[in-house]
């Protein structure tokens, strides 16, 4: 019985009347659009999941506030993250120091910094996100920011042009058919521009923190039990989020000439399979 009610759900599913067929791709607009702001706003608040969305982190590991954790920082597209045996503080990063940063998110070397080890260590933390920042702007660009507005623009172009009737506003309509396909090819192609970027630029920071070093200094600091002073990893979230708003953009854009439900919407999705372009 199985075989017979899958092999008749996907009939139903490809057959290009189906109303779930046009249906199906409006259903992709909202994750496309969390998974882009969840990917801008990582490390921006301490909100559940939140602390988790980051490009990179760094860690310290001459100067701790205990013996078994590193002091930690990490960073988002417009957010950074202190982490310490004391709890995470998150903030937006957005025309800060490292000072004014240090004393916020580190409030407990902060308010205790009057001995000469906690003066060490704040010097090392106000060091650690000076370094964080200049990655944070200087490395990391936010493609994702303009790709959400040609995504949102190509969107807001194409539901536009269905309603559009070709007879009545043809210039209009080919006018916003233009600006639907441009929106939503510029956006895919900076969705994966920044996925990509981002992806090789952390993984690569993360070489040259650990593996680097030791090959300049000879053998495998793995091997031999050293630890760099300051090693950075990746991100892991962030990066499946970014690739999963890309593939989902180009699901949505490859769905696009299917839909419309009305008979106006089926001769405006006509027009965008076989009008000008």
């Amino acid at each position: 019985m199985a075989p017979p009610i899958i092999a008749k759900l996907a009939t139903l599913y490809f057959k290009p009347s189906s109303i779930l067929l046009k249906l199906a791709p409006y259903f992709l607009i909202v994750p496309i659009i969390v998974f882009h702001a969840l990917s801008l706003t990582g490390c921006v608040s301490t909100a559940p999941a939140i602390p988790n969305i980051y490009l990179i982190k760094l860690l310290d590991n001459l100067h701790n506030l205990s013996s078994s954790d590193p002091l930690q920082v990490r960073i988002g597209y417009f957010g950074i993250c202190g982490i310490s045996p004391n709890g995470t503080v998150c903030q937006s990063s957005a025309g800060r120091s490292a000072e004014s940063l240090a004393a916020s998110l580190f409030p407990d070397l902060a308010s205790n910094n009057n001995n000469n080890n906690n003066s060490n260590l704040t010097d090392a933390t106000t060091h650690l996100l000076t370094t964080a920042l200049d990655l944070q702007s200087g490395n990391f660009i936010a493609a994702l920011a303009g790709s959400g507005f040609l995504f949102a623009l190509g969107v807001a172009c194409f539901l536009l042009h269905l309603r559009t009737s070709r007879d009545a506003a043809p210039r209009r309509a080919a006018l916003l058919r233009r600006l639907a396909r441009a929106g939503l090819l510029g956006a895919a192609a900076l969705s994966f521009a920044g996925a990509l970027a981002s992806m090789q630029t952390a993984e690569a920071l993360e070489y040259a923190s650990v593996d680097l070093p030791a090959m300049v200094l000879g053998g495998s600091a793995r091997a031999r039990g050293a630890a760099p002073p300051v090693r950075i990893e990746a991100g892991t979230t962030l990066q499946v989020l970014q690739w999963l708003a890309f593939g989902l953009q180009v699901l949505f854009g490859m769905a696009v000439p299917l839909m419309g439900g009305s008979r106006r919407g089926a001769a405006s999705a006509e027009g965008w399979k076989g009008g000008e372009v």
